[in-house]
């Protein structure tokens, strides 16, 4: 009887490791990651705010690729803004925990705001400096 217990219990087990690993588990082989050539990486994260208050990159005439980690609990998107008040680009879209999204943006020498356009996040300013 103890023995037949511990064999149902055991192939529990088993069968909910196998179930959890179906389920994504720890492999990391279908997980996305944060692209490597990105030029700049903006985090959000919680608090409704950007990791950073200051994010640089060095333009080379070619089109600035930008990152974004959903690092929080909350939805958020990530704008950018020259100083003139025009929107460069589309929006990245990061509505989960985890999400990445990345764009590439025609961005000339200057300063820029990346901001957050969900309600109840205009704090979620951040200043990108093209070089």
């Amino acid at each position: 009887m103890v023995r037949t217990q511990r064999r149902l219990a055991l192939l529990a087990l088993a069968g909910s490791a196998l179930a959890l690993s179906a389920c994504g588990g720890d492999s990391g082989s279908s997980a996305v990651t944060v692209p490597a050539d990105a030029d700049v990486v903006i985090n959000s994260v919680s608090g409704i705010q950007w990791e950073k208050k200051e994010y640089a990159v060095t333009a080379d005439g070619s089109p600035v690729l930008i990152a974004t980690q959903n690092l929080s609990n909350e939805p958020h998107n990530l704008h950018v803004r020259g100083g003139d008040g025009v929107e460069v680009g589309t929006p990245l879209d990061t509505p989960e925990k985890n999400d990445i999204d990345r764009g590439e943006f025609d961005l000339a020498v200057g300063q820029y705001t990346v901001f957050c356009s969900v309600v109840g996040h205009g704090n979620m300013k951040a200043t990108l400096t093209v070089n």
